[in-house]
């Protein structure tokens, strides 16, 4: 489901590593749409399905082209037409007249195949826009659980220096001072 986001996000820390940048920038979401828009082999072919359909258009309004037929006989045969003394050629050229509007209406089946390649591509990026938002909203909320997370271990660490002194003034048990550390400790893993 997440393909494309942890596509792009590979791409952009394997380009930075080759290029030696140790800083990864920060990229907006429409940022992120539009590489998941450029790195997708499927809108590639759907691109290509269009060029096809403009093709397929073009041709529809035009008439067939005329064909050129050559016909051989009594070449390489045996007796009095042996070789090529008997060789007879018949050639012609025909043409196909089409009448009826049938150019028109196979200019409209075209243009209507178009059009529903072109709805398409709109479902496939609409798509691909949701897939790319939940992705990066998904990176956005671990960012922010990353954040929460090493703001608990401060504030765990934080409680081990403050109830080390109550132990050293004799306000709380050792035992307190072990929760406290035990509490460090689980922040520990869970940022690991």
């Amino acid at each position: 489901m997440y393909y494309y986001f942890y596509y792009l996000t590979s791409l952009l820390l394997f380009n930075a590593a080759l290029l030696g940048v140790s800083e990864v920038r920060a990229i907006t979401l429409e940022t992120a749409y539009q590489l998941a828009v450029e790195c997708s082999p499927l809108m590639e072919v759907i691109l290509a399905r269009e060029e096809m359909a403009d093709g397929r258009i073009e041709q529809a309004g035009l008439l067939p082209n005329p064909e050129f037929q050559t016909e051989f006989e009594n070449f390489g045969g045996s007796g009095p037409f042996a070789g090529a003394e008997g060789l007879e050629i018949t050639a012609g050229i025909s043409q196909e007249i089409i009448l009826g509007g049938k150019i028109e209406s196979r200019e409209e089946v075209a243009r209507r195949q178009r059009g529903a390649i072109a709805y398409q591509r709109d479902i496939y990026l609409a798509d691909l826009r949701y897939k790319v938002e939940l992705a990066f909203n998904d990176a956005l909320l671990a960012q922010e659980q990353v954040k929460l997370n090493e703001s608990l271990l401060s504030l765990a660490e934080e409680t081990v220096v403050v109830v080390q002194r109550f132990v050293k003034a004799a306000h709380s048990p050792q035992v307190d001072l072990t929760r406290a550390q035990l509490g460090v400790q689980r922040q520990q893993l869970r940022q690991s």
